[in-house]
């Protein structure tokens, strides 16, 4: 049983998680009121951030092999470095295999010989301002194909972007600015779509025209007054009725009279006709408001 506790204790000390690193695992020197972090404890693991300012001083310098893992295997995997920082010394860093990544700050003016030598895991070096001086053996033995990531402001003082610059390729942290001219076309593309989108709306003069049109579609009293007059017109059917066995005339428009002239004509055998002497003539008034008259032959 005591041996079951034991391994049991000895499996859950293996899954603990490793703590990130502390102010408490750090070694430092004041001169002049301006900290100098001098070492870092060999237990040290996971991601280091140093602060800015220790017991109310600020941190001005990562002083020679201060991180040599010689000396202090450390397993820090990032470090992340204040503003505060001007310099860093040589050998800082150097043989420091669990390190990944580190930020340098624009506060950062030089980086001594060897400071990140052999760094064999080290594939990421951010920098927040223009290129420090840097020694030839500075950043020797990192991971293969390590970054300089720099801002784009700050790439002209490092180099141009994919270019090596002290054995790191080059990487702008940002998308380039557009040109002048590309600025200057999209500017005058959007001004002209704006004149287009003002232009189509209407002025006064096509308001005007658009208020006179709509007042010229007719009304519903309107269509009602045209509906009457069209169903009081004689349908197709009814003026053919009207012209069987019978004729229609119009009266002249001085009187408003139907006149009337006919002759008699006679026949034997339905072939030769013969016209009697003399028109006959009959003028009838149409009353007021009449249009038209029709007079039909009855048989009696």
């Amino acid at each position: 049983m005591k041996l079951l506790q034991v391994l049991l204790a000895l499996f859950a000390f293996a899954f603990l998680p490793l703590n990130a690193a502390s102010l408490d695992d750090l070694t430092w020197a004041t001169t002049n009121g301006e900290v100098t972090i001098t070492r870092l404890n060999e237990d040290a693991t996971g991601e280091l951030i140093i602060p800015d300012t220790i017991e109310g001083k600020p941190v001005t310098s990562i002083g020679d092999y201060a991180f040599y893992s010689r000396f202090c295997c450390t397993s820090l995997t990032s470090i992340t470095i204040p503003d505060s920082v001007t310099s860093i010394g040589d050998w800082a860093f150097r043989d420091c295999t669990s390190l990944t990544s580190i930020t340098i700050p624009d506060s950062v003016t030089s980086i001594g010989d060897y400071a990140f030598n052999n760094c064999t895991s080290l594939t990421s070096i951010t920098f927040l301002g223009t290129a420090p001086t840097v020694a030839t053996y500075a950043f020797t033995g990192v991971a293969s194909g390590a970054i300089a990531l720099v801002t784009f402001e700050a790439l002209n003082s490092f180099g141009e972007s994919n270019e090596k610059w002290n054995g790191l390729t080059l990487r702008s942290t940002e998308a380039p600015p557009q040109s002048l001219e590309v600025q200057l076309a999209q500017m005058t593309a959007e001004r002209d779509a704006a004149i287009l989108e003002r232009d189509a709306r209407p002025n006064q003069e096509s308001y005007d025209a658009l208020i006179a049109a709509l007042s010229l579609r007719p009304t519903q009293a309107s269509f009602d007054a045209v509906k009457a007059d069209r169903d009081a017109r004689p349908t197709i059917e009814e003026v053919k009725d009207a012209r069987l066995g019978s004729v229609v005339l119009q009266p002249d428009g001085a009187n408003n009279n139907i006149t009337i002239r006919f002759s008699i004509e006679e026949t034997d055998d339905f072939r030769t006709w013969t016209k009697r002497d003399g028109i006959n003539e009959v003028t009838v008034p149409l009353e007021a408001g009449r249009k038209f008259y029709r007079f039909a032959l009855e048989d009696e």
